[in-house]
């Protein structure tokens, strides 16, 4: 059973200051993932542990400062 775990940052308050894309998180490792979104300051939530097999927003999506990123991993994949 997974746990889903919301993360803000201090980084997300930088957000305003540019407008964002959703990168591609899809195949890569979680703690991967973690560090693409942190280091463009979008604010996330996770589902699950491993690779990341689903997002939301999908890639390319442009982001506001509201808009949270989902992602669902799993193991073994």
């Amino acid at each position: 059973i997974g746990t889903t775990v919301k993360l803000f940052t201090n980084q997300n308050l930088s957000f305003k200051s540019k407008v964002k894309k959703m990168p591609n998180l899809k195949g890569l490792s979680l703690r991967k993932a973690i560090s693409v979104l942190l280091s463009q300051g979008i604010p996330f939530e996770i589902k699950g542990s491993g690779i990341v097999v689903k997002q939301f927003p999908l890639p390319g999506t442009q982001l506001n400062e509201e808009r949270v990123c989902s992602i669902e991993c799993k193991v073994g994949i």
